[in-house]
């Protein structure tokens, strides 16, 4: 494994995209944002016919996405 695996685990630019805008508007922690990542919160979303209630219930339902 290079460094850039250990910078930057998501090789999708979505994914890393959806990530950031959630530690930005939910302002999760280092321990909050692994937890979300070890949880396929962005891949359940992906597959989920009412992703954002999925979202909101992941990120502890304090913030509507939209």
């Amino acid at each position: 494994m290079d460094a850039r695996h250990v910078a930057d685990p998501f090789k999708d630019p979505l994914k890393r995209e959806f990530y950031a805008e959630m530690c930005r508007v939910e302002r999760w922690s280092a321990r909050e944002l692994r937890q979300k990542i070890d949880s396929m919160l962005y891949e359940r979303a992906a597959l989920s016919e009412k992703p954002e209630e999925l979202i909101c219930r992941g990120a502890g339902g304090e913030h509507a996405i939209g």
